[in-house]
């Protein structure tokens, strides 16, 4: 995504301490301060202070799981991306143990939990969905290099893999980016 434009405003919900981006161009949002944090933001409130259509790129980069209410945030990040701006997500997923060490994740993910986000998916999901939606763009678990027989599983049948496999197995995490469609 940056490589297609390096002039992408990004931001980076989340942030902690690190930096993905020069000033100006790149926006850190976290609830504490910090070396990077030029926005302090209650990232469970949902409401983002920036204008409508302000963003390239929204990433919540290692975040969700912390967060007690997504789909609120998921949706203001919408409103602030650009018409085909990009929300990039990464989480561990559920089969992680990282996942569940943390005292401060709320919430454990699986790949199949994004689905409310993308147009695709729209008629299985009876909750408010994000208006305007995302169109796909990748989808996957993730695995550590050498789990090459995991990576075999899950190529075989994503849904299969979460069922069964991972508890033999674990996945590392879950990336998710989707595109913004226009409303």
């Amino acid at each position: 995504m940056w490589r297609e434009n390096p002039g992408a405003r990004v931001l980076n919900l989340g942030c902690g301490e690190q930096s993905w981006g020069e000033n100006g161009r790149y926006i850190g949002a976290d609830i504490f301060p910090g070396r990077f944090v030029d926005v302090m933001v209650d990232l469970d409130g949902g409401k983002l202070p920036f204008r409508t259509g302000t963003f390239d790129i929204v990433m919540l980069d290692q975040v969700v799981e912390h967060l007690l209410n997504l789909v609120p945030l998921v949706q203001d990040c919408h409103r602030v991306l650009k018409d085909g701006g990009y929300l990039y997500i990464t989480t561990p997923h559920f089969s992680n143990l990282s996942s569940w060490v943390d005292p401060t994740h709320h919430k454990h993910y699986s790949l199949h939990s994004f689905g409310f986000l993308f147009w695709e998916e729209k008629k299985v999901f009876t909750f408010p969905s994000i208006d305007g939606g995302f169109r796909r763009v990748c989808e996957e678990i993730t695995f550590a290099d050498k789990q090459w027989f995991a990576k075999f599983l899950y190529g075989l049948s994503s849904r299969r893999y979460e069922k069964y496999y991972c508890k033999l197995i674990p996945a590392r995490g879950i990336k998710v980016i989707g595109r913004k469609t226009k409303c």
